[in-house]
């Protein structure tokens, strides 16, 4: 649910896609899977963060979510990436979603683990936001 709050209206990659997930499909696979569905309060660190990403681009994504806090109404990174009210929150608890899930796998307290959240974070490059994505949480949890 932290992970709905990021709401831009210009882009396929929304609420609503995660939502549907969420409230449609996610109950009936838990179901007839029997897996758990949880929702871990971990964010990262920014040491976590600066293991994929430089230490410019992590202070300049803290920046700009200072900038919507005060008040800003969106700040584009690219042409695809825009931080909007909600943004930090849900790119934070994305990346603390991947990172947990990892963790529990890695201390056996699952077996394996599927990670939804978004932004989905794979466009991240070390230096830059890329299509939609702030964080790259598929670096974060290797």
């Amino acid at each position: 649910e932290n992970c709905l709050k990021h709401r831009v209206s210009f882009h396929p990659e929304s609420p609503e896609r995660l939502r549907y997930l969420i409230q449609d499909v996610v109950p009936n696979l838990a179901r007839d899977l029997g897996f758990k569905v949880i929702q871990p309060p971990r964010l990262p660190s920014r040491e976590e963060l600066e293991l994929v990403h430089s230490t410019k681009y992590v202070d300049g994504i803290y920046e700009i979510w200072d900038q919507i806090s005060r008040g800003a109404d969106s700040i584009f990174l690219d042409a695809d990436t825009q931080a909007v009210e909600g943004t930090e929150e849900t790119v934070m608890h994305a990346a603390g979603t991947t990172l947990q899930a990892v963790e529990d796998v890695i201390e056996n307290k699952a077996l394996r683990a599927f990670v939804m959240v978004r932004p989905p974070g794979h466009h991240a490059e070390p230096e830059t936001a890329m299509g939609f994505c702030f964080l790259n949480n598929i670096m974060l949890g290797l």
